[in-house]
């Protein structure tokens, strides 16, 4: 009986022991510091440190029972902001922020689920808009546009589940229109047309394939 309970005792407290927080910390291969944090239960919980070999920060991810819960910052060799994501439940939710080695906005827009949702943004290295993408279920889905570095439009379409739809415009660097035409499932159909430089619209013979 004594030993009965004895090992019911020292199974609960192996039990809680197990339970608590623990300072844990990862090495690389050369046993520099890879990443430290808590874990419990065997589960990484809490703020999460990472490191480049070097000793720089890489990134910061709060966890919750072993996955992925708030916001994740991630950091360039050089200590640079790389990017910002907002993740409930080891998935991709809301937000994200994406930057350039220089520390100008790359591009930014929404998730959900872990795949792109709604308006996306890509900006240039000098921070102007190079194109703008809106996505369903993490496919491009609506209206799109792109511009050259000079903020000129190059060409606007459409996208229906990912592939290129409706009409599209291709403008020249003057942004002047050059070609325009439509789309079904991402091919070229139907009767295309491209412009002269007054502006004169004239049947363009393309190959479809």
């Amino acid at each position: 009986m004594m030993q009965y309970v004895f090992l019911m005792v020292f199974s609960m407290l192996t039990c809680f022991a197990r339970a608590q927080p623990r300072d844990t910390v990862d090495y690389y291969l050369d046993g520099t510091i890879r990443g430290k944090g808590l874990v419990s239960r065997g589960k990484k919980e809490g703020l999460w440190t990472y490191y480049y070999p070097s000793g720089q920060v890489s990134a910061t991810e709060p966890y919750l029972a072993g996955r992925l819960d708030g916001q994740v910052t991630y950091y360039f060799p050089k200590g640079t902001l790389l990017g910002k994501e907002t993740w409930v439940k080891g998935a991709l939710q809301d937000s994200a922020w994406y930057y350039s080695p220089g520390g100008a906005m790359e591009r930014k827009g929404r998730y959900r689920d872990s795949r792109y949702d709604g308006r996306w943004l890509y900006f240039f290295p000098d921070g102007r808009l190079e194109r703008h993408v809106s996505y369903a279920d993490g496919l491009p889905e609506g209206e799109t546009s792109v511009f050259l570095e000079g903020g000129v439009l190059a060409q606007s379409g459409y996208y229906k589940g990912g592939l290129e739809d409706s009409v599209w415009r291709f403008y020249n660097k003057s942004g002047k229109i050059e070609f325009e035409g439509s789309y079904q499932k991402g091919k070229r159909i139907g009767t295309w047309y491209t412009f002269t430089k007054r502006g004169v619209r004239k049947v363009w013979n393309y190959d479809p394939d």
